[in-house]
């Protein structure tokens, strides 16, 4: 597989394709479209799946899903899975995890149930960047929205923003800093 660590930020075109054809589907992949092209979002991928119903997961396809359709809510969903792709395959990935695995304890089991036993860590770094990458680019009204509404890790996400320097200071010794721009 072909790594690439700095994102494309819209350079090139992305194909969003609607799994159903679903109306829902067809509105989150508006929703997108019109974010893809306000805002310059983080794009590892080049191809986004949308489908109704589904788990939002980043591989083997990024695919989202259509619970909520706020626009907040896609963005804060995309950039997530996009920092999965961030994430997934960097140089200190295991250094990294071995270090934070180490430094901070599991949370909350039942947040992590569906996941891989991995999960808990490598969401410090996919939470921690997705927060980063959206402070610098929307208002914090906002913000406080998608940090009230659109909680995927509603434990995971409050450690992340009551720890946020400490564990920026983390993720650097690793590289794990996702660009916020070019």
């Amino acid at each position: 597989m072909c790594r690439i660590f700095t994102p494309m930020l819209n350079k090139q075109k992305i194909v969003i394709n609607t799994i159903n054809n679903h109306p829902r589907e067809m509105e989150v992949k508006e929703v997108l479209s019109r974010l893809l092209k306000e805002y310059r979002l983080p794009t590892y991928t080049e191809e986004i799946n949308v489908e109704f119903k589904a788990r939002p997961h980043s591989h083997p396809i990024l695919t989202m899903n259509t619970r909520i359709l706020d626009w907040r809510c896609v963005m804060k969903q995309f950039v997530h899975e996009q920092m999965h792709w961030f994430h997934h395959g960097h140089p200190k990935e295991e250094e990294g995890y071995i270090y934070l695995h180490k430094k901070y304890p599991l949370i909350d089991k039942e947040e992590f149930k569906h996941n891989r036993p991995r999960s808990f860590w490598t969401h410090i770094v996919v939470c921690w960047n997705t927060e980063n990458f959206l402070r610098n680019i929307i208002s914090q009204e906002n913000l406080d929205y998608m940090n009230s509404e659109c909680q995927s890790y509603v434990k995971t996400e409050k450690m992340i923003r009551d720890k946020f320097d400490e564990i920026r200071k983390d993720l650097e010794k690793f590289d794990m800093i996702a660009p916020v721009s070019i």
